[in-house]
């Protein structure tokens, strides 16, 4: 079983980058960069930090102004055109090219801390999709030492999890969780980063396949949360997974749904509510042998694929899950298709899906099921 980083409201914004060249320095030293905020105006800022709490910025007159994530639209970055570069690497799964480049950007010692970090933070990324488990879990240990109270803080917990369970080492993971959760003792935090921590126990237990227990620490952290609503939404996915894993998928659903239906929630939660909506379709079409609510499932898992896609730097399982939901259920439709040219179709179908996942994700624990 997958993990993936868990987000709040406080990253979700400002992972979604649209970097902005402004100087040929990769360093960026005295470049401006801009921000936009909630009023949906940009501000022509220098940003001095980006921690776990939010963004700290120097408007062009004034103070300084520190924003919640929640409240940050966008990021752009001047003076960031080789690390802008190397994230297009990213984002196109050109993962080999963008490991060269984030390595060279991290040797540079004069680039700006707010880069540096997320150079730290891709490469970290960028190894671990690759399936080079002990480089990314060294990596992610490199970012938490050099920004312990860091924006990307959660998902550093995550990603050390995750590479642990992906080389089949609970007992490794467990240390990894106490190990983190021993360093944000440092860090203080508000109701949702105790949620956060929280959620992180919930998914290393999923992912032992500790079903109630999971479901119970989730439960926990969705009371918690306080004022974070995507925190606990987050945790309502959890609890929904739980059920739906546990063999419970008729309580699992109405929480789905209601899910789906939320005004303003992160994609990755309306991706994971259409997943689960998928899973009990899918199983459904499969024992009636319906091609109908097979097709049913296969739009709910494109949903996924096509309409609630991550945003550059955001967590990619909902994403993959997807993926692999529409693979089967192209091959189920293809298996219970009489017509000839039909079953063909849907069986390329099938294989594209599953070739597009291996081309972005090619360590996706979803292409070894």
């Amino acid at each position: 079983m997958p993990m993936t980083p868990v987000l709040s409201a406080r990253r979700l914004a400002p992972l979604s980058l649209a970097l902005l060249g402004l100087a040929l320095s990769a360093s960026g030293q005295g470049a401006r960069d801009k921000v936009r905020l909630k009023d949906g105006k940009d501000q022509d800022v220098q940003i001095e930090t980006e921690d776990y709490g939010g963004i700290v910025f120097k408007p062009a007159r004034g103070a300084a102004v520190t924003a919640p994530w929640g409240d940050v639209r966008s990021v752009q970055y001047g003076g960031a055109t080789e690390f802008a570069a190397a994230l297009a690497s990213f984002n196109a799964g050109r993962l080999p090219e963008a490991e060269k480049e984030f390595e060279e950007l991290k040797g540079d010692a004069k680039l700006r801390p707010v880069l540096r970090q997320q150079v730290l933070y891709h490469l970290a990324q960028t190894l671990h999709r690759q399936g080079k488990y002990d480089a990314a879990i060294a990596a992610y240990d490199d970012l938490l030492k050099a920004f312990p109270k860091g924006r990307f803080l959660f998902q550093v917990g995550s990603g050390l999890l995750a590479c642990h369970l992906a080389k089949k080492d609970p007992a490794g993971a467990e240390a990894a969780y106490e190990r983190f959760k021993g360093e944000t003792r440092a860090v203080t935090l508000d109701g949702g980063g105790e949620a956060e921590l929280g959620m992180l126990r919930g998914r290393l237990l999923e992912a032992q396949g500790k079903f109630a227990e999971a479901r119970a620490v989730f439960e926990v952290a969705e009371r918690t949360a306080g004022g974070a609503t995507a925190i606990a939404n987050e945790a309502k996915l959890g609890i929904a997974r739980c059920l739906l894993r546990g063999g419970k998928g008729s309580e699992a659903e109405p929480i789905l749904r209601a899910l789906k239906d939320l005004p303003d929630a992160p994609n990755r939660v309306y991706a994971g509510a259409w997943n689960g909506i998928g899973d009990l379709v899918k199983e459904e079409g499969r024992t009636r042998k319906d091609p109908d609510k097979l097709l049913e499932a296969l739009y709910a898992y494109l949903r996924g694929v096509v309409q609630y896609r991550p945003g550059p730097g955001e967590p990619t399982e909902e994403y993959e899950r997807a993926q692999a939901g529409a693979a089967d259920c192209f091959k189920f439709i293809s298996e219970l298709e009489k017509n000839a040219d039909r079953k063909r179709l849907y069986g390329e179908r099938s294989r594209e899906r599953l070739e597009q996942l291996k081309k972005e994700f090619p360590s996706s624990p979803y292409l070894a099921r």
